[in-house]
């Protein structure tokens, strides 16, 4: 795995987007580290660059609050949820929903702004196949993820994006049905959407990126998008069946319904004009604890207890920065 050296850092202006398509740049301050290069990036001062000494001084602007009363995702609510969406898939109503849901987590002491910027160097180390961040907005507060879903990425003219999903959890598993169905309706998905804006793409075969401990099933496809730019195509794509379920519409509306908890940047995208990237495996953190988020694709073959534990790993992506 390649080491990635901070020491000197990119900045940046970009896009946020939460889960509901509002656009959260305005009061926000992020770092960034691309997926594939050994930068951090930042919304503030596009175009300079500095040590990370200096971005330490930068990052004493986040303001860590305390949270009241968040709640934790209940198991019996959790497996209420997948027994509706599966009464749902039997109607034929949708072939899969991605149902999310949250944890949260008390520290036993207060966090410090230090302690975070150390725990981000160490997810841009751990996690070197992922954008890595650390962002801070006015109306969403502090979030830290690690994401390695791509949601487009360009090359010139051409595009490229990725039908990632299904979830194993260790290196001795192996793929079953369920998991090929959830990666292959999101692949159907975005050859359908680049179809509709008049594309011919190239498809790899399906093959398989880490994430931590945790494996997923991928293809890649690709396109040029010649008269295009890089906005028809997101707002074609988002949210993909990797995020929301298939039929998309049908997905999103049982999710809206179901879910007792506000996605906010969770499932969103964050980028710029070249990257952009589906925000998964994040967390929304506070003085005194952390809100993680993470989500399980449900088809006709999903198990409750299993997906229960597929969240869980996910979870640990950042919840064992904070967590010893």
């Amino acid at each position: 795995m390649r080491q990635n050296k901070i020491n000197e850092f990119d900045f940046y202006s970009g896009s946020l987007i939460d889960w509901d398509g509002q656009n959260v740049e305005n009061g926000t301050m992020a770092l960034l580290k691309a997926w594939k290069e050994d930068k951090i990036q930042t919304f503030k001062e596009p175009g300079s660059k500095k040590t990370w000494e200096e971005i330490e001084v930068i990052l004493r602007e986040l303001k860590l609050t305390e949270a009241a009363n968040i709640e934790s995702t209940q198991w019996i609510d959790f497996t209420t949820q997948i027994d509706r969406i599966k009464v749902g898939i039997r109607e034929e109503k949708f072939e899969k929903v991605v149902l999310s849901k949250v944890k949260w987590i008390d520290f036993e002491q207060s966090l410090t702004i230090q302690v975070l910027m150390q725990n981000f160097k160490v997810a841009c180390d751990k996690y070197a196949n992922s954008l890595v961040y650390l962002i801070g907005t006015s109306e969403h507060g502090i979030w830290i993820g690690a994401t390695p879903e791509i949601l487009v990425e360009m090359d010139g003219s051409e595009m490229r994006t990725m039908s990632l999903a299904g979830t194993l959890f260790n290196q001795e598993e192996e793929w079953t049905d369920k998991e090929k169905l959830e990666q292959s309706i999101t692949a159907k998905h975005i050859s359908e959407c680049l179809s509709a804006l008049g594309l011919t793409e190239e498809i790899s075969k399906v093959t398989e990126i880490t994430n931590g401990s945790i494996r997923h099933l991928v293809q890649f496809h690709q396109a040029n998008i010649e008269e295009l730019n890089l906005g028809n195509v997101v707002s074609k794509l988002h949210p993909t069946p990797a995020v929301a379920g298939y039929p998309v519409k049908e997905s999103v509306r049982i999710i809206d319904e179901l879910e007792m908890h506000q996605r906010a940047l969770y499932t969103g995208f964050i980028g710029n004009s070249t990257e952009v990237y589906v925000n998964l495996r994040c967390a929304q953190v506070f003085s005194n604890g952390i809100k993680l988020y993470a989500g399980c694709g449900i088809n006709s073959q999903s198990e409750s207890e299993r997906e229960w534990q597929e969240t869980e790993l996910k979870m640990k992506v950042m919840g064992d920065l904070f967590v010893v």
